[in-house]
């Protein structure tokens, strides 16, 4: 009898956690949903090395990378979303050939106005780099949802 009431007892709190984070999906703002869905087609094409991860990106989106070396000198650079397009239709290339790939964890999102904030913390497997990463997405001038801001600082 212990032991069926000790299962019992899972059960029922197995349940009330799908019902709780059900509840929590249910209510999420639609600015957020749609932001993630943006986000976890970025992932999913950069891991495919798909250039159709440039479509993502508005043409006035600015994209700001810093790389610090071991010795603590950051090299920075500002590009704009039409020109990131074309940069990565060039790398992917020679990134896949490498396997050059990464991950993201921590991964949060919080509405920031009309937009979205999405924060995570990435991992680049081939060198071991870390990136504090965040990127904004939002309706461009058309409406359609797209990566308008894009930062990260890459790390030995």
């Amino acid at each position: 009898m212990h032991t069926f009431a000790r299962l019992s007892f899972l059960v029922l709190l197995a349940a009330t956690a799908l019902a709780v984070a059900a509840s929590a999906a249910e209510n999420e703002d639609p600015k957020i949903a749609r932001a993630k869905d943006v986000f976890e087609r970025y992932v999913a094409l950069m891991e495919a090395f798909a250039p159709a991860v440039g479509q993502l990106y508005a043409d006035d989106a600015k994209v700001h990378t810093v790389q610090v070396s071991p010795g603590g000198e950051e090299q920075k650079a500002e590009t704009s979303g039409r020109q990131w397009k074309a940069v990565v239709r060039q790398l992917l290339p020679s990134a896949k050939r490498v396997n050059d790939r990464s991950t993201f964890s921590d991964v949060k999102a919080r509405v920031d106005g009309e937009n979205v904030r999405i924060e995570a913390k990435r991992h680049w497997l081939r060198t071991d780099f870390r990136s504090d990463f965040w990127m904004v997405i939002g309706p461009d001038a058309t409406g359609e949802w797209k990566i308008l801001e894009e930062h990260s600082v890459t790390r030995p």
